[in-house]
């Protein structure tokens, strides 16, 4: 996390045009599971830095309890231009972004 800190504050910290290049940035962090100690597989942690060029809101917290992790895919597939109405397979196909994302 001390390395992400430094990545994250390094991009906010490089102007690019008007704004930063964290501005112009999404990075997408998440962990394998929800509570490493029990392996817990609900409520994934989902990090998305930057605001991706003006199209993700950004400054904000969201919380989805019991969302698919696939719609948190989704949403940053379609916000980079993806035109795929879907993602995932069988219990984690979606077709719908999360709410409150996106610009």
């Amino acid at each position: 996390m001390r390395c992400l800190n430094e990545f994250l504050t390094k991009l906010k910290n490089t102007p690019h045009g008007a704004t930063t290049l964290l501005d112009a940035t999404l990075v997408y962090v998440t962990s394998d599971t929800a509570w490493g100690k029990v392996h817990d597989r609900t409520e994934w942690p989902v990090l998305l830095a930057g605001k991706a060029g003006g199209r993700l809101a950004g400054d904000g917290h969201f919380n989805f309890p019991g969302e698919n992790l696939s719609r948190a895919l989704l949403t940053v597939a379609q916000s980079m231009g993806s035109t795929k109405p879907d993602f995932g397979l069988e219990a984690g196909k979606v077709n719908a972004v999360l709410p409150g994302i996106r610009v």
